[in-house]
């Protein structure tokens, strides 16, 4: 009859209770594991809030830069049609003196 022998194996370490670390690791561990994806989702949002504020602020520019485009365009309008308004005047006003005189 053959008889097997098995390697000795190293004894066991006893668990020992009082040491903190183990507990502080799993801790940390299991902590972490819990707040990435609320850090992850602060991030995100806080990247979108600033996304939509640089788009507020762009829109805002190209808003005024609309604004003053307009305007520009209304007051060479005016001008336009004053300088007209004092042209026909002029005009008139010489075929009056021409009559008159």
């Amino acid at each position: 009859m053959l008889v097997r022998r098995t390697a000795p194996t190293a004894p066991e370490a006893p668990l020992n209770s009082s040491s903190p670390i183990p507990l502080a690791i799993a801790v940390i561990g299991v902590g972490g594991t819990l707040l990435a994806p609320l850090l992850t989702q602060r991030l995100v949002a806080r990247v979108q809030a600033e996304q939509g504020e640089r788009q507020e602020r762009l829109a805002e520019t190209q808003w005024g830069r609309e604004q003053q485009v307009a305007a520009l365009e209304k007051r060479r309008d005016c001008y336009v049609a004053a300088n007209s308004g004092y042209r026909r005047f002029r005009v008139e006003l010489m075929n009056h003196l021409w009559l008159v005189h």
